[in-house]
């Protein structure tokens, strides 16, 4: 999985479509260099001459980590990534929750991920919470971003990810709605909590390893300041630091991690590689 190369609009305004995803994974690894008109003839997703979403879902893709890209001229070459490949292997079509949670974990990554994602599903609630007015939003995109007109600030494709049953609406992670003042009406984002789901074991701790070793490959040992502050692991599943803490502590009773509660903050020591997990992802799915 590498790391991301970025553009604010590479989406074109388009949201991420799971069938897409599903169809440009099918063709990873078979082909060489295409052109996009090459990937519509094989995969069926529309493309144009000056637009047309088989470039974004490419970007997509790779942002959620299940592809990695070599581009020449305007050619692409796909192949899977180990987590691309399991995926493909055991959720071809993008239908299981444990599915749609990888996706949006590594589309909102730190490191990884698209920065727009990040910066609105993982570092915006540090300072305005789990309600936040899509106005601040956009204050404080454009800031963060450098955009002096608004116009060129498209958040449908990131409402449209978390809202259309096409992409990741199905995990319930955010609610779009309104809240009256006395002047006017608010839009706004409502990131809903959620709670450990065993199920996930696996898928937790694998999203844990993969932004942490970016942190700092050197390490197996970090601390819960460098989850919660840096990589904003929790953020992105919706947990609270109560129930990330609980999942730490389900994650130590599986030996897949240890907990040193004698220090302060305290610390995580992974006994685990991430091979060892991808080939467990989906094992319990009932």
């Amino acid at each position: 999985m590498e790391k991301r190369k970025y553009s604010v609009n590479f989406h074109e305004s388009f949201l991420p479509d799971l069938e897409h995803i599903s169809r440009l994974l099918d063709i990873a690894d078979n082909y060489d260099f295409l052109s996009k008109e090459e990937i519509f003839e094989l995969t069926g997703i529309p493309t144009g001459k000056d637009s047309g979403k088989v470039e974004p879902h490419i970007m997509y893709a790779n942002y959620m980590g299940l592809i990695n890209v070599e581009k020449e001229s305007t050619k692409y070459k796909l192949t899977k990534t180990e987590l691309g490949n399991i995926i493909w292997e055991e959720d071809t079509y993008i239908q299981e929750d444990i599915t749609k949670y990888l996706c949006h974990y590594f589309l909102t990554s730190k490191f990884y991920g698209a920065y727009m994602w990040f910066e609105i599903f993982r570092k915006l609630q540090i300072y305005l919470g789990n309600e936040i007015a899509i106005e601040y939003v956009v204050s404080e995109i454009k800031k963060n971003f450098n955009i002096k007109n608004e116009s060129t600030l498209k958040l449908g494709p990131f409402n449209g990810t978390y809202n259309n049953e096409n992409s990741l609406a199905s995990l319930g992670l955010i609610t779009m709605g309104y809240e009256d003042s006395k002047s006017n009406r608010i839009i706004k984002y409502f990131f809903n909590k959620k709670k450990y789901d065993e199920e996930l074991i696996y898928a937790y701790t694998y999203t844990l390893l993969k932004d942490l070793t970016v942190l700092d490959k050197s390490r197996k040992e970090f601390t819960i300041n460098e989850i919660f502050n840096d990589i904003l692991w929790n953020r992105a599943w919706g947990l609270d630091e109560d129930e990330s803490i609980n999942i730490f502590e389900k994650l130590e009773e599986t030996g897949l991690i240890k907990l040193n509660k004698q220090l302060s903050p305290i610390t995580i020591i992974f006994n685990c590689s991430e091979y060892e997990i991808l080939n467990k992802m989906y094992s319990l799915l009932i």
